[in-house]
């Protein structure tokens, strides 16, 4: 097994070149997919968009639901030596594109396990990207609720960006920045026609995403049958990780019952769910929940979090302008002015 017991014992496991998975990959699929459409898509609306396609790789993929197992081809990356490896201003855009890609779709639980960065062994392509994609469209307002970057509460290196941009200098981290807001701003210019395609050619509604109640390592805590929910406590008893779901297009949370794949709404209170619910995106308004703010401000977190060089300077003519002194950080993109002090 590759991960968590859930649902009456499956998990992830592999096979060969395969790894299987007791649940739907269609996310998965559609970013990294060899026959990905959301790639074509993409390129079809504005070539600029296709950029963090170009460090996903391009694996195949058979996409069955529970209690049925879908397929994927697994990945192999090898490491990479950054004393040895330079990168050129494409891929570090690329890198950058990649974070704003995952924060568009609001994909969460990124940590270190659930991303790639290395060297595919397949083709010799250079890759960055999430490899278990089922938590999607959350508001998340940081990067770090994504567990995209460290912050007070996930530390110790277990940040889904932590082996890419541990190894990169100043100069090169404030490019994957400057990436990063670009392709933001790429994906607000055309985010109601991503979103009208996302739901009228791909039906993106009907699709299962998973929901976290709670973080998984509360489960693997002393229990106390007495913080969890009966059907949680039902779950743990049968020793799964509870696990949840809802269709995209509905708030409704359900868990399976039964080894078959049959399913119902799951028996939580309503104020245990009020921060869950509050935190999934409301699927009749998906394309007015991104907000260019957001993503200045996770920009600005990612200066804090990963630039350790004050008096630090960076400046892209019209575009962008970064000043870090050993008292604030002050950030011009685009006319937007940010700022904090350190």
């Amino acid at each position: 097994m590759l991960g968590d017991s859930h649902n009456f014992g499956r998990a992830v496991r592999s096979e060969n070149s395969l790894v299987l998975k007791s649940r739907t990959v269609f996310w998965e699929w559609l970013l990294l997919g060899g026959d990905s459409p959301l790639s074509l898509y993409f390129s079809s609306l504005n070539e600029d968009l296709h950029l963090p396609f170009t460090v996903f790789p391009r694996l195949s993929f058979e996409l069955n639901e529970y209690p049925n197992e879908s397929k994927c081809e697994r990945l192999k990356v090898n490491e990479i030596a950054f004393d040895e490896y330079v990168f050129t201003d494409v891929q570090l855009g690329a890198f950058g594109s990649v974070l704003a890609l995952c924060h568009f779709f609001g994909i969460s639980d990124l940590h270190y396990e659930n991303t790639v960065f290395g060297i595919d062994e397949k083709d010799g392509r250079l890759i960055f990207c999430p490899i278990d994609v089922e938590v999607v469209f959350e508001n998340n307002i940081l990067l770090s609720q994504a567990l995209l970057l460290e912050s007070d509460s996930l530390t110790n290196g277990k940040s889904g960006t932590q082996s890419l941009l541990a190894g990169l200098n100043n100069n090169q981290l404030t490019k994957v920045i400057v990436s990063y807001l670009e392709y933001s701003y790429l994906l607000g210019r055309y985010r109601k026609q991503i979103i009208n395609y996302l739901q009228n050619e791909l039906f993106i509604g009907k699709q299962r995403v998973r929901v976290l109640i709670r973080p998984t390592a509360d489960y693997a805590t002393d229990r106390d049958d007495r913080k969890f929910s009966r059907c949680e406590n039902e779950q743990l008893d049968r020793g799964d990780i509870p696990y949840y779901f809802r269709f995209l297009e509905s708030k409704t949370i359900y868990h399976y019952t039964s080894k078959e794949g049959i399913y119902k709404p799951c028996l939580i209170s309503d104020r245990d769910l009020e921060p869950t619910l509050n935190h999934i995106m409301d699927y009749d308004s998906l394309e007015h929940k991104f907000d260019d703010s957001v993503f200045l401000v996770s920009a600005l977190q990612m200066i804090k979090r990963v630039i350790d060089e004050a008096p630090f300077t960076f400046e892209l003519v019209s575009i962008f302008r970064l000043d870090i002194t050993k008292d604030k950080i002050l950030m011009n993109y685009r006319g937007n002015k940010i700022g904090c002090y350190l």
